[in-house]
């Protein structure tokens, strides 16, 4: 593929000779190859590039693969660091290249310059929110300063579906990872709760469980370790609210509530007593009938249930 895109740029032939295959999602490693080969045998890297966007804008491709575009960025970018720099520049002005911008960076030489270049477009209509959780659990950019990495974060949790972009992230970098080793840090744990509040809160609806797996996952790291305590309680505030909400019945999260109350009971079932008789009621039918499968209660310890119903002194519990 490279070196049949660099024969093609040597040749002078017009891309209208590729059709709209140039942007195609079939073969796309093959395209990206081609894209390099293209910087390797073009005439002139920026009047070449320019003709390149020109034909990107003609044929109006919509919802496309811009691999030809990253080939070639990659190839310019091994020789030339600075005009790598400047097609980056015009990508993040260009309607279309910018919904793919962080794929258009080449990985090994990504710097904080790059990452303010991608932060800047990420409000953008239709920018591809999902690639900036990479940013959070890669190894590839563990170098970058982790305050830049939060502030990311922070900006995507306030974007449309953002919890869900934070919560895969956060699960992709606690994946086979030891659950007594504190691999997200304060910070980083503060932004999970909230994304968990924030997530449980929109919808609890969660078709196949995969969200249940990530969500478990994140909330679990983030109770095992001492801080961010106003925040767990929010989190049980908000899952016994939710059931208030549905009377008493949760759809979805099944794991990550019998996790919570597994780590909280204490916290959790205190909320469920110390409320009014109508909350009560809707917090005992949560109790008793809100899992899909089994009880909220099924992780929690009969000891520590048996501990906290001591504990209270109230034949009513």
């Amino acid at each position: 593929g490279t070196a049949l895109g660099a024969e093609f740029a040597a040749s002078g032939y017009s891309f209208s000779a590729l059709g709209e295959r140039l942007f195609g999602r079939d073969d796309m490693s093959l395209i990206e190859a081609f894209g390099k080969g293209l910087a390797q045998g073009a005439p002139g890297i920026r009047a070449y590039w320019g003709r390149l966007i020109e034909y990107l804008d003609f044929v109006e491709v919509g919802g496309g693969n811009y691999a030809v575009f990253a080939g070639f960025i990659e190839a310019v970018d091994l020789v030339d660091r600075e005009a790598a720099q400047e097609l980056l520049d015009q990508c993040a002005e260009h309607p279309g290249l910018c919904q793919v911008l962080v794929g258009l960076h080449r990985i090994q030489s990504f710097t904080e310059r790059d990452l303010d270049r991608c932060v800047s477009v990420l409000e953008y209509p239709d920018v591809n929110l999902w690639s900036y959780g990479s940013f959070l659990w890669r190894n590839q950019y563990a170098y970058l300063p982790t305050s830049s990495i939060c502030d990311l974060a922070w900006k995507i949790l306030n974007l449309p579906l953002g919890d869900d972009v934070v919560l895969e992230a956060l699960n992709m970098k606690l994946h086979q990872t030891d659950e007594n080793t504190d691999v997200l840090g304060a910070d980083f744990r503060k932004i999970g709760m909230k994304a968990a509040i924030q997530r449980l809160q929109r919808d609890n609806n969660d078709i196949g469980g995969s969200t249940d797996y990530a969500l478990e996952k994140v909330v679990s790291a983030s109770l095992r370790f001492d801080g961010n305590e106003a925040l767990k309680l929010e989190w049980v505030d908000t899952i016994l609210s939710v059931a208030e909400q549905r009377y008493g019945y949760i759809s979805g999260f099944e794991k990550t509530i019998q996790t919570t109350i597994a780590l909280m009971s204490r916290e959790f079932l205190d909320r469920v007593f110390d409320a009014s008789e109508e909350q009560q009621e809707l917090r005992l039918d949560f109790i008793q009938n809100g899992g899909i499968d089994r009880s909220p209660l099924a992780k929690a310890k009969v000891s520590d249930l048996i501990q906290w119903c001591s504990a209270r002194d109230d034949d009513t519990v």
